[in-house]
């Protein structure tokens, strides 16, 4: 016996470990009273894995719609250039060269919190820029220009608050795996005291990974030790 999950291994074999765990200690009279606490520490920890996978799921939504409005930003620009590049005759025109210096190129490329900075940038330059050919474009674009970046920080701001709300699950799932591995050092702990020479009522009751291969334990097994914090 005293081969556990890795600390490492996956919430979903903790639990499915867990719940044979508990079966074997109920069907054993002296050994029924442990079942308890490694139950409550399980549903804790499904409580917190549950809760991290409703995150996940609730933040993919938001991942979406930032992309999409990255990609709403980007035409516009892109839209932005066009029409300059028709109105002024050209990309190397010193309108065109007003208004993109180093090209448009640069001011796609960035993602995320960056591309919001480049795209406030970009506006505020955009909006002083003095040769008539920017100036008839900014009239026409500029207003584009703005609402593609109002959504892109509002979605931007939205997917940062669903990421924080992962975050935290992931923190509150980690808390709770090794409060179930303390329970389960603690348990092992006791079958050894109630059984102290009988090692094969140990090896029933808390079987070594190897032994238990039944219990789709394929993640990597650690000697058990009562660990630290």
């Amino acid at each position: 016996m005293a081969k556990k999950l890795h600390k490492n291994a996956s919430t979903e074999s903790h639990l499915h470990q867990s719940e044979k765990q508990i079966i074997r200690l109920q069907l054993d009279e002296k050994a029924a009273p442990l079942a308890g606490p490694i139950a409550t520490s399980t549903a804790t920890l499904r409580t917190a894995y549950e809760k991290r996978l409703a995150a996940e799921r609730a933040l993919v939504p938001f991942e979406v719609r930032s992309a999409h409005a990255d990609h709403a930003w980007d035409m516009a620009l892109r839209g932005t250039a066009k029409t300059l590049e028709v109105r002024a005759g050209g990309s190397k025109t010193p309108a065109y060269r007003e208004v993109f210096p180093k090209g448009f190129g640069v001011l796609v490329t960035p993602s995320g919190d960056a591309q919001l900075v480049t795209a406030d940038q970009f506006i505020a330059h955009f909006g002083a820029c003095t040769s008539p050919e920017a100036r008839t474009v900014a009239e026409e674009y500029l207003p584009k220009l703005q609402t593609a970046r109002e959504v892109l920080r509002t979605e931007l701001a939205a997917r940062k608050q669903a990421e924080g709300v992962v975050f935290a699950a992931r923190a509150e799932e980690l808390a709770a795996k090794r409060d179930y591995s303390r329970t389960i050092d603690k348990t092992i702990a006791e079958i050894r005291a109630l059984y102290p020479e009988d090692r094969r009522r140990q090896d029933l009751l808390f079987p070594s990974i190897d032994a238990a291969r039944g219990d789709r334990d394929d993640e990597q097994a650690t000697d058990s030790e009562p660990e630290q914090g």
